[in-house]
């Protein structure tokens, strides 16, 4: 999923984490079960993992870490044009 605010593809995996749903098991029962389905999108579900993110918490630390960088070098470059 593609992320306007942060410009980055966001996995959706973090997304789901993002709305509160924690656990794979959870994940697993709301998108499938099916061989065929969980084949496909167990990739997805390393990537958190991956990327150290466990829980609702630490997606919203991460976002809120993200925002704040894109603005402060969105307001840098507002600076530096104006020079």
């Amino acid at each position: 999923m593609k992320s306007s605010s942060l410009g980055d593809d966001v996995p959706i995996v973090i997304i789901l984490k993002a709305m509160g749903i924690e656990s794979d098991q959870e994940i697993v029962q709301l998108i499938g079960s099916e061989p065929e389905i969980t084949d496909v999108f167990s990739a997805s579900l390393e990537e958190p993992y991956n990327m150290n993110i466990f829980s609702q918490q630490q997606v919203s630390i991460i976002v809120r870490i993200e925002v704040i960088v894109l603005d402060f070098f969105t307001n840098l470059n507002l600076i530096l044009i104006r020079l």
